[in-house]
């Protein structure tokens, strides 16, 4: 099983990836705000990670921009983006089912900068 944890001990997105089926990967999401906390489980292409990393590898060097998880389900989707001050704003919505509007956790918190690269050596072992 793999772990991608964005964020501190306090507040945090974590997806807990395991093989589901061929060509899927499950994971159980834990999204920790303050006031607030939440459990979702939903599939995932590999692809989704690899797109994911790319983006993220590329907000990385150039400290600038948006790197976007989403997926073919849209349940789970979350961005983030370098803000004026050079910190990481990370923000995102998760679904209780996919496919269906209903139940929906939407959340934001931020991240220093320092934060990239053990994020990007979590993606490099996923998508190993």
């Amino acid at each position: 099983m793999h772990q991608l944890h964005i964020g501190t001990a306090t507040e945090f997105l974590r997806l807990e990836i395991e093989p589901a089926y061929p060509g899927w990967l499950r994971a159980q999401i834990t999204i920790q705000v303050h006031g607030f906390n939440g459990l979702v489980v939903a599939s995932f292409e590999p692809g989704d990670f690899e797109a994911f990393e790319r983006e993220l590898q590329a907000l990385n060097t150039a400290l600038a921009g948006v790197a976007e998880f989403s997926s073919r389900e849209n349940q789970v989707t979350f961005y983030l983006r370098v803000n004026k001050l050079g910190h990481i704003d990370v923000s995102g919505e998760a679904w209780s089912q996919p496919f269906h509007n209903r139940n929906k956790l939407a959340f934001e918190f931020n991240i220093d900068q320092t934060f990239l690269p053990p994020i990007l050596a979590q993606l490099g072992a996923i998508n190993a």
